[in-house]
C-alpha cells in the first residue's frame, strides 16, 4: 500500500515538473496541473494570457481618436453647432443665444433699445422692436415720445389759420375757429369793428347777405337766386336769367334756350330745341374730353334706368351710358341725333327714317333736359366778394387776387369761372354742372328709346357668329358694359331701314373693330372680329337673320 501511494506521488511530481507553465512569462497552469496558476510573486495577466511580475501593470486598450469641433461654429460669437456636426453646441461656458454661442452674461444682459424710437421727440417704438414704447419717463403723444410736461402742454393753434383776416380754423384744427376777439365774417376771422352792419349785401344784383349779416338776405322785393338778390318773376324771358327750378319749369319761354356762359335766355337758331341750343355753349369741350366727362359724371351719379334688357341692373346702367355719352361727343362736334357717328343711309326712304328717329330722339332728350330729375345738376352762379386792395400780387387765404389790384372770394363750394369777377356770375358751385345736366337728359332718352339696340347688340356679342368667341355678360366690367353701349350706339344706326348692303356691312364690320379695341384696352381680352364680317352679302345675311335685330 504505502509502496501504491509512493509511486503516485512521484508520477504526479514528476508531471509538474514538466509542465512548462507558472513561470514568469509563461502561461498560467491549468487547474489540473497545479494551483495556484502562476509562481510565488506571480499574476496572472488574463489580457496577455501570461505570468507577470506583481508590480506591472497591464497595458491600457487603445482608445479612439477624440473628434475635433469644426472651426465655423460653436465658438465664442460663432453659431451654434448642429447635431450631425458636434456636441455640445457650443465650448464650455457658452450658452445658445440669439443664433450665436455667447457667455452667459452676454445672454443675460437687456437688449439695447433700437436708435430710431422710443427716445425724445422719436415715434414710439412697436411692440417687436422693444418694450416700454418709450424710454424713461416719456410718454407716447401725438405719435412721438415727449416728457410729461410737453404731452400736458396745451396744442397751438396752426400758424395758417383763426388769426387776422386768415380763414376759421376748423374743429379738427383749433377751438375756438378764431382767436381773441375776432368773429368769423365772409369765410374770415376779422375783428367786430370791421364788420360793419352795412355790408355791400342784400340789394338788388348785389350778393345776399349771410346769416351774421342780416335776415333776410335780400330786400323786401327780392328774392335770394344763385347767391344774389334778384326781383321775382323777372326770368324766363330773351335777355333775362333762367328761372330756377323753385319758380318754374322750363327754365326759359317757348322757342328761347338758356345760353349757359351768359346765364341768360336766348333765341333758338332754325333747328335748335332748349337742349341742343343749351348744349352749344359746352363748345369748349371736343370729341373725347366730352365722352370722358359724360362717363365720369354719370358714374357717380344715382340715375337708374327701368328698361329691362337682361344685363343686371349696374351693367345696364353702364350700357346706356356709354351710347349716351358717344350721342354727346357726337353731338357737340355736329352730328345728327341718329345715324349718330355720321349717317350711312343712302336712299330718301332711309333719309326720311333717320330724320324722323332723330326728331322723336331729340324730342325725349329735351323733355328728359327740362325735367327735374335732370335740372337738379344744373349750375349755380354766384358774385365773388371783394377783400379790398391786395398787397402786390398777395391775397389772403382763401382769396384770388384779380389783374384789377382787387382780392376777391367765392362762396363756400364755389369757384371761379371765366366771367367778369365783378359780376353776379363770378362763380359757380358746380364747374361742368350742365355737361352732367345734358348728360342726364340723354341718358333718360336712350334708356327709353335704344332698348331695342341694347338687345339686338347683345345678341350680335353672344351669337358667336361676328366675334370668334361666345361673349357672355356675366362678372362684366363698367369698361366692357360702356363699350357695349357705344356698340349699341352705331348699332341703332344700323338697324334703321334703307341701308344698303354694303354700307350696313361696313357700318358694322367698323363698329365691331373698334368695340374689339374698346375692350382690349379694359384688360379683358376678346376674340377677333370673325371673318364672314369681312363679305357684304354673308356679313348682312347674318344679321338679319338675328330676332333681335329685325
Amino acid at each position: 500500500m504505502r509502496l501504491q501511494l509512493a509511486l503516485i506521488t512521484l508520477c504526479f511530481s514528476s508531471g509538474v515538473m514538466a509542465a512548462d507553465c507558472g513561470g514568469l512569462n509563461q502561461r498560467p497552469c491549468k487547474v489540473f496541473e497545479r494551483v495556484p496558476s502562476c509562481n510565488r510573486g506571480l499574476v496572472e495577466n488574463f489580457a496577455k494570457g501570461r505570468c507577470l511580475a506583481a508590480t506591472a501593470q497591464p497595458a491600457q486598450p487603445a482608445q479612439p481618436a477624440v473628434k475635433q469641433r469644426p472651426g465655423n461654429c460653436g465658438r465664442h460669437h460663432q453659431r451654434p453647432c448642429n447635431v450631425t456636426e458636434f456636441i455640445p453646441s457650443c465650448d464650455a461656458q457658452l450658452v445658445e443665444h440669439q443664433g450665436q454661442c455667447k457667455s452667459r452674461a452676454e445672454a443675460t444682459a437687456p437688449k439695447p433699445r433700437p436708435g430710431h424710437c422710443g427716445r425724445d421727440n422719436q415715434r414710439p417704438c412697436n411692440v417687436a422692436e422693444f418694450i416700454p414704447s418709450c424710454e424713461g419717463q416719456l410718454v407716447e403723444h401725438q405719435g412721438q415720445c415727449q416728457s410729461r410736461a410737453e404731452a400736458a402742454a396745451p396744442k397751438p393753434r396752426p400758424g395758417h389759420c383763426g388769426r387776422d383776416n386768415q380763414r376759421p380754423c376748423n374743429v379738427a384744427e383749433f377751438i375756438p375757429s378764431c382767436e381773441g376777439q375776432l368773429v368769423e365774417h365772409q369765410g374770415q376771422c376779422q375783428s367786430r369793428v370791421a364788420v360793419s352792419p352795412l355790408a355791400n349785401c342784400g340789394k338788388q344784383d348785389q350778393r345776399a347777405c349771410n346769416v351774421w349779416e342780416r335776415i333776410p338776405s335780400c330786400d323786401a322785393d327780392l328774392a335770394e337766386i344763385r347767391g344774389a338778390c334778384m326781383r321775382k318773376g323777372e326770368c324766363g324771358a330773351e335777355g333775362q336769367r333762367p328761372c330756377l327750378v323753385g319758380e318754374r319749369i322750363p327754365s326759359c319761354n317757348a322757342g328761347l334756350k338758356e345760353n349757359f356762359k351768359k346765364n341768360v335766355c336766348a333765341g333758338l337758331a332754325p333747328g335748335e330745341t332748349p337742349f341742343t341750343g343749351g348744349l352749344a355753349s359746352l363748345s369748349e369741350f371736343y370729341g373725347d374730353g366730352v365722352k370722358a366727362l359724360c362717363q365720369q359724371g354719370l358714374g357717380t351719379i344715382r340715375i337708374d334706368t327701368s328698361t329691362p334688357v337682361g344685363l343686371g341692373a349696374e351693367c345696364t346702367k353702364n350700357v346706356f351710358i356709354g351710347a349716351a355719352c358717344d350721342f354727346m361727343a357726337s353731338k357737340v362736334l355736329g352730328g345728327d341725333a341718329v345715324g349718330m357717328v355720321g349717317q350711312i343711309a343712302d336712299s330718301p326712304r332711309a333719309v326720311a327714317a333717320a330724320a324722323e328717329q332723330a326728331k322723336i330722339f331729340d324730342r325725349k332728350v329735351n323733355a328728359a333736359y327740362q325735367s327735374g330729375a335732370c335740372l337738379q345738376y344744373a349750375e349755380k352762379l354766384a358774385p365773388a366778394t371783394s377783400h379790398g386792395r391786395g398787397s402786390g400780387m398777395k391775397c389772403g387765404s382763401g382769396q384770388f387776387w384779380d389783374p384789377n389790384g382787387s382780392c376777391y372770394s367765392c362762396p363756400s363750394g364755389y369757384t371761379r369761372t371765366l366771367e367778369a369777377v365783378t359780376s353776379a356770375r363770378a362763380c359757380v358751385d358746380k364747374p361742368a354742372g350742365e355737361l352732367l345736366r345734358s348728360s342726364c337728359a340723354v341718358f333718360k332718352a336712350a334708356s327709353e328709346d335704344m332698348a331695342k339696340g341694347v338687345e339686338c347688340t347683345t345678341e350680335i356679342l353672344t351669337s358667336g357668329v361676328f366675334i370668334d368667341q361666345n361673349i357672355g355678360f356675366d362678372g362684366a366690367s363698367r369698361g366692357f358694359c360702356i363699350a357695349t353701349g357705344e356698340l349699341t350706339y352705331a348699332i341703332v344706326d344700323v338697324m334703321l331701314p334703307g341701308k344698303t348692303p354694303d354700307n350696313k356691312a361696313k357700318k358694322i364690320k367698323t363698329s365691331l373693330d373698334k368695340f374689339v379695341q374698346t375692350v382690349n384696352k379694359t384688360g379683358k381680352q376678346i376674340g377677333a372680329v370673325a371673318s364672314i364680317v369681312g363679305a357684304s352679302s354673308e356679313v348682312v345675311s347674318e344679321f338679319d337673320k338675328l330676332k333681335s335685330c329685325r
